[in-house]
């Protein structure tokens, strides 16, 4: 299924984009999953042709999903990591985008329509019981209105997702096929605060809500992914300004092979006893329930690392591996979203773990060499993933690699200029003459044609 190099493999808002413009980059499925998930992965690829990028990243989704808030792994005392994950898969319209995380989500749809149906006997047993006499009810125990156990949301705003959070403390992932529609939505309701607070949701962090019109919601702790698919034609909406300089976008893994086709029809069907084993290691999964402490909060069970595993992803985070690479790229647009992979790492560490006790017997209690080491593995396939997509996205339009003051200074800018001539023009908008002289001096987005004479090296791009 490899495209022919010659042959562009996306369009972004016009522009042509080749495989050779990037770096191969294959997820490392076989080496960092337990060997039935490679196994079923490898036939998902050869017998439906599922990209193993789509599908590897949606096992790994689902598995946060169903671990929520239940396992959480203890790095320091005061430092705790949840299973959180924000992730998008991205491909052109027919490259097999949904049916992957469809897949490895039915395990935990399965659970969903469990949790509908348990709801609606007990809303009839409440509703019989509310419209039954006082005297009818003499003998009986009080029935308490049920609520409804939730897993996953796809359609929501942030008050329900609030509201579902304090009613689910175990965990809900935001689960969307297209996630173009969610970043639309993002701030329709509100002055802004839509991005702040999922950041907030990605680092687990508590949410306190106080309005008038509603009742206080609060909620001490946050297992939140969200999960979707995107067209690279769209991404550029998601990489606007408005939604870039918070940050949001730099918590997001990208999953994005360049060597996709639509796929071919065939009679093959999967191992049945693949799908059964991962279908019952997700079900095991969900059957833990989140305990509580006497204060009413969360007490989930905590893991640590082993003495080896500890020093392992110390020496690696420490080192030339991660810490000494990130401080090279410092400058780029991705350096944001390289130092946040290092957060990943823990959590990618916490999840094979659990994978590795579901399948493979191994312990619970502790987190490691083997979950570590391929941790790494993941840390890099996904810092090459966002290495990726942000040429792909700022090769458009560098002035996303700017600030938000020098984006205004470099609109007002003619395509050519003098120094001389725009000092006052951007001194109106609080742009200094020094301001002016060190940003024109950065190579990526002015040219020097002559004493005091510049050029933009990008001219102005429509933002249609």
């Amino acid at each position: 299924m490899l495209t022919n190099k010659k042959q562009p493999i996306y369009y972004l808002n016009g522009r042509e984009v080749y495989a050779t413009e990037f770096e191969e980059n294959k997820f490392p499925f076989e080496k960092v999953f337990p060997k039935a998930f490679a196994d079923l992965i490898r036939e998902l690829h050869e017998k439906y042709e599922f990209p193993v990028d789509f599908s590897a990243g949606s096992l790994l989704v689902a598995f946060a999903t169903a671990i929520g808030a239940t396992i959480q792994l203890k790095f320091k005392d005061k430092f705790i990591v949840m299973s959180n994950l924000f992730c998008m898969i991205c491909g052109d319209p027919g490259t097999c985008k949904t049916h992957p995380f469809k897949f490895m989500f039915d395990p935990i749809d399965e659970r969903k329509a469990k949790y509908i149906a348990d709801y609606k006997e007990d809303l009839e047993k409440y509703n019989s019981y509310k419209e039954a006499s006082k005297k009818e009810k003499e003998g009986f125990a009080p029935v308490i209105k049920p609520t409804l156990r939730v897993n996953t949301l796809n359609d929501f705003t942030l008050e329900s997702l609030y509201r579902n959070l304090s009613e689910n403390p175990r965990g809900i992932s935001v689960v969307v096929d297209e996630l173009n529609g969610f970043i639309k939505n993002m701030n329709r309701y509100n002055s802004g605060s839509d991005a702040e607070t999922y950041n907030t949701l990605w680092s687990g962090g508590s949410i306190n809500v106080n309005r008038v019109t509603t009742e206080p919601i609060y909620i001490p702790s946050t297992a939140v992914s969200i999960f979707g698919t995107i067209q690279p034609e769209v991404l550029y909406n998601f990489f606007s300004k408005d939604k870039d300089k918070n940050g949001l976008t730099s918590r997001f893994l990208f999953i994005m092979p360049d060597n996709l086709l639509p796929i071919n029809w065939g009679n093959k069907e999967i191992n049945e006893d693949l799908i059964k084993q991962y279908h019952q290691a997700i079900h095991k999964l969900l059957d833990i329930e989140l305990q509580f402490n006497d204060n009413g909060e969360p007490a989930p069970t905590f893991m640590n690392f082993t003495e080896d595993a500890f020093k392992r992803i110390i020496e690696w985070h420490n080192g030339n591996e991660f810490r000494g690479k990130i401080i090279e790229d410092k400058g780029n647009t991705y350096y944001d979203a390289l130092v946040k992979l290092d957060i990943y790492a823990l959590r990618f560490a916490l999840l094979l773990q659990v994978m590795y006790n579901s399948v493979d017997n191994e312990p619970l209690d502790k987190v490691g060499i083997r979950a570590v080491e391929n941790a790494i593995l993941l840390v890099n396939y996904f810092m090459k993933e966002v290495i990726k997509i942000h040429k792909l996205i700022f090769a458009k339009d560098i002035r996303l690699g700017m600030s938000e003051k020098q984006r205004e200074v470099y609109e007002i800018l003619t395509p050519d200029f003098s120094l001389s001539q725009v000092y006052d023009k951007v001194g109106k908008i609080g742009f200094t003459k020094d301001q002016l002289k060190k940003f024109v001096k950065i190579d990526k987005y002015f040219s020097r044609t002559g004493h005091g004479i510049y050029r933009k090296n990008f001219l102005e791009l429509s933002d249609d």
